[in-house]
């Protein structure tokens, strides 16, 4: 068996890490990234009003809850301490996958309750972003937001 030369075995190391390395590049620039935002910059302009919304959000005594139950995910507002939702919405973010992403329409009932059937969609963790105002003496902006699990079991 003949030996290498050292000059063939740098040669050799530097081909198998020039190899790999633009494999890993390949690899890399094949992967999707998905921002949270699209137009992150403009939201973070606009971010003091989001503060005000939180703000007011906070200092209500029954804050919203949120459960769920199958595939339904059910917000109680507290419509009481607030008064009427006058308008909002609701905002679905799959952080692994930006297009199972959702928005819909607040519609509660009387009582406060808005209830969206989850069924059909990814499986996995999701946020569930609220933004609603309401009229008691004035309008107010509200914003609340929470993280919830989409289980195969449904729960």
């Amino acid at each position: 068996m003949k030996k290498m030369s050292w000059g063939a075995g740098v040669i050799l190391i530097l081909g198998v890490f020039f190899l790999v390395t633009a494999i890993l590049l390949v690899i890399a620039f094949r992967q999707r990234v998905d921002l949270v935002e699209n137009n992150y910059y403009e939201k973070e302009l606009a971010y003091q009003n989001k503060i005000d919304k939180q703000t007011n959000t906070l200092a209500l005594v029954n804050p919203v809850q949120f459960s769920g139950k199958g595939t339904t995910l059910r917000i109680m507002f507290p419509i009481k301490e607030t008064g009427p939702v006058t308008d909002g919405k609701v905002l679905f973010y799959k952080a692994s996958d930006s297009r199972s992403d959702f928005s819909l329409p607040l519609t509660i009932d009387s009582a406060g309750l808005y209830a969206c059937n989850m069924a059909g969609k990814p499986l996995g963790i999701w946020k569930a972003v609220v933004e609603w105002s309401a009229r008691k003496e004035q309008v107010k902006a509200f914003y609340s937001e929470k993280d919830f699990r989409l289980n195969a079991d449904g729960e």
